[in-house]
């Protein structure tokens, strides 16, 4: 567990880095990695709402986390998510 860590995890799906809409993120980064244990990057190559190249932003910004990459899953509207389900029950 990351020293000073609140949370057990955090799971960015298909999240913006850039502004996007109504969506803004704050540009310093520098404490997630220090308040969570396990941060994971779920992106899917074809997402047609949030590009790809965000996946890379948040890898630079948050060089810890784990980044899952998919070829088809657009942008995870479907009915099941089941590695995300099984990442949140291992931790």
């Amino acid at each position: 567990m990351a020293t000073g860590s609140t949370a057990r995890s955090l799971h960015l799906i298909a999240a913006p880095f850039e502004k996007c809409g109504t969506f803004e993120l704050v540009r310093d980064l520098s404490n997630v990695a220090k308040n969570v244990a396990n941060i994971h990057l779920w992106h899917s190559k074809d997402d047609p709402v949030v590009p790809f190249d965000e996946l890379t932003k948040y890898r630079a910004a948050i060089p810890s986390a784990e980044a899952h990459v998919f070829e088809d899953r657009l942008h995870f509207n479907g009915e099941r998510f089941d590695e995300l389900e099984t990442a949140i029950r291992t931790g």
